[in-house]
């Protein structure tokens, strides 16, 4: 039987690994009539046992055994308290005859053994032709391992002599099916090589009780039927499956299911034993949890004891596939981590809490957090779907300066965080009033725009900038610039308002003394600076006379104020001419405004007599005689000394 997990609240898997006595070789040839051959009835993974009691039956018109042996057995001494071959012999039972071959032992030493080896070796004789199933019944009186007087569970296996039309082998033989559950064996069947048809198996289960196990068949067109067609070509093989399901009120005990392979005349059967077994049930609520990235939820896992079950239950969790961020952990009142212990007493109900959490960069979609319960092979699950959903978040710095005058700007920084998404937003700004309106950008380093689009991955954060900006034509006045953020049907947005003032103007610019003045005389020229605007205006001042700058000042105007600026031109290394005087404010490259004055005139200055240059002739002179006159000293004194 198929089984969705979205539509099974839990699972589990067999407990206990149980041991298989089995018969080798598990099929044998045909042989000639009189010949002998050996089989050898054997134990796997047993658990420890310190007695059998095993009936092997045949087709006693095919082969019927001569002697049993427990040389070699896996006590090492065992001692026989049954050797019956055909009914007669030690220990024989009423129900013992022809084909039989009853054998049992005990250990010598008292000590038990367990795992796999030997139990004891038949030695048949062929009596005729066709084919005989060498099998083990698995009602008690046929079949039982015992450990100090009690039931050893495990499973049982058949073998055959002769070429067998078909077979159906079951794997495992033996279930253990926890309550409230189900457990599976694997039905293979294979035809012989001149065998082809459909075979018919049904499944029957015994004793039949109140709440018993329901045994159910799958091939692979049907499922949950009490018989299934298995079709065969010769040689091949072909599957169904055995379910077998319990509910809480099935009875502790062991069952028997009856496997018949028929087709046509064609006869088969096998046994699967079943041994129902205390259970605990696990339950998650609610079963679907919806997380936003970067969020978190919660949980509850309920466990119940089933027919009495008492232990620790090591409850885990595991999240497929995994993902980014998303993390889980479980906790109960001892424990918080990875896994919790959960401790049930019979009957009882105790809970955990599983709790899922997310980051921005848990990518959006569906996951599957598997809870496990486990107490030694005692396995249970169940599923929470996680939904992990996305969004966007748009945060914004306050836009600065909120106001400025015409011909500057203001800037707001964007931050925009992915929570789980992958897609594209876009941005888009809009200013109101729009008429003499700055302009609104958004972008980055390398581009900008109205409409600017940004690609997002989960758990990014990208950062942009808002830039309102404004020209010396720009209307001053107060405006709202409105910026959205789309994404599908995701939608932010948030506003800012600037406001936009008047470029401060020169209303005259005049200068002291008036029309005219000499070179090297000191000027005063008063320039009047009106700020008829609501932002406080700094800017360089500059005088200028003609096209050369002759005075530069950094000056504060407040909002509202008319101020006049006196600055002091010293005209000395100017040269003689009549220019325009006119003044400019400036800030930066952001905005200028302009101002023209009177033509004024700078006139040469009078040159005096004994100015330099005469008084550096009159020195030369001077000292040019004051030479001439030592020469001639010096001569007259000469000509005395020679007389």
């Amino acid at each position: 039987m198929m089984l969705s997990l979205s539509s099974v609240p839990s699972l589990v898997r067999p407990a206990y690994a149980s041991g298989q006595l089995f018969i080798s070789p598990a099929s044998q040839p045909s042989l000639p009539m009189g010949s002998t051959f050996d089989v050898q009835v054997n134990v796997s993974s047993m658990d420890p046992f310190d007695t059998w009691d095993i009936t092997v039956k045949t087709n006693a018109s095919v082969i019927i055994p001569i002697s049993i042996s427990v040389t070699g057995n896996i006590f090492g001494s065992a001692t026989e308290f049954t050797n019956c071959v055909n009914g007669v012999g030690t220990g024989c039972s009423i129900s013992d005859t022809l084909g039989d071959a009853h054998s049992g032992a005990t250990s010598s030493s008292g000590f038990p053994r367990s795992g796999s080896g030997l139990l004891f070796t038949i030695t048949y004789q062929v009596v005729g032709g066709g084919l005989s199933y060498l099998s083990i019944s698995p009602d008690s009186s046929s079949n039982t391992i015992l450990f100090q007087g009690n039931q050893v569970f495990h499973g049982t296996s058949e073998a055959v002599y002769g070429t067998p039309s078909y077979t159906i082998v079951a794997q495992p033989a033996f279930l253990l099916v926890p309550v409230d559950s189900f457990s599976i064996s694997f039905l293979t069947l294979t035809a012989g090589p001149s065998f082809s048809g459909n075979v018919n198996v049904t499944a029957s289960i015994s004793p039949v009780v109140a709440n018993g196990p329901t045994p159910l068949l799958d091939n692979l067109t049907h499922t949950g039927l009490t018989s299934v067609l298995v079709s065969l070509t010769p040689g091949g093989t072909n599957l169904a499956t055995l379910n077998v399901t319990t509910t809480p009120s099935t009875p502790l005990q062991a069952f028997t299911v009856t496997l018949n392979a028929t087709s046509g005349s064609l006869k088969h059967a096998i046994f699967v034993s079943v041994n129902v077994i205390p259970s605990f049930r696990l339950n998650a609520s609610p079963t679907s949890l919806t997380i936003l990235a970067g969020g978190s939820s919660t949980s509850s896992i309920t466990l119940d004891s089933l027919a009495g079950f008492t232990g620790n239950v090591n409850v885990t969790a595991t999240v497929l596939p995994p993902a980014p961020g998303l993390s889980i952990s479980l906790k109960n009142a001892s424990f918080t981590g990875s896994s919790v212990i959960v401790a049930l007493s019979a009957d009882g109900t105790n809970s955990a809490t599983l709790n899922v959490t997310t980051t921005a960069a848990t990518p959006a979609g569906f996951y599957g957090v598997f809870v496990t319960g486990t107490s030694g092979l005692l396995f249970r699950t169940a599923i929470v779907l996680v939904s992990v959903t996305f969004d966007f978040t748009m945060t914004h710095s306050a836009i600065a300066p909120s106001a400025f005058i015409a011909g500057g700007s203001a800037t707001s920084t964007i931050t925009l965080n992915s929570l789980g998404m992958i897609g594209t937003v876009t941005l888009a700004t809009s200013v109101s009033p729009s008429a003499g309106a700055p302009s609104a950008v958004v972008g980055d380093s390398s581009s900008s725009g109205t409409s600017f689009v940004v690609n997002l991955t989960p758990g990014l954060v990208r950062t942009l900038t808002l830039t309102v900006s404004s020209t010396s034509s720009t209307a001053p006045g107060a405006y709202t610039v409105d910026v959205t953020a789309t994404s599908g049907a995701l939608t932010k947005s948030f506003q800012v308002s600037v406001t936009v003032s008047a470029i401060p103007t020169i209303s005259s610019v005049t200068v002291s003394p008036t029309v005219t003045a000499t070179v090297g005389q000191k000027v005063t020229v008063t320039v009047t600076v009106v700020n008829s605007g609501s932002v406080t205006a700094n800017f360089t001042l500059r005088v200028k006379w003609g096209s050369v700058t002759v005075v530069e000042e950094n000056e504060t105007l407040g909002p509202g104020q008319t101020y006049p600026y006196r600055l002091s031109w010293d005209t000395t290394g100017s040269g003689a001419a009549t220019n325009t005087v006119s003044a400019e404010i400036q800030q930066q490259s952001v905005w200028s405004s302009s101002g023209t004055g009177p033509s004024y005139t700078l006139a040469a200055a009078s040159t005096p007599f004994f100015n330099t240059t005469t008084i550096a002739v009159i020195g030369a002179v001077v000292a040019a005689v004051i030479l001439l006159s030592i020469l001639l000293v010096l001569r007259r004194r000469r000509a005395t000394s020679s007389a």
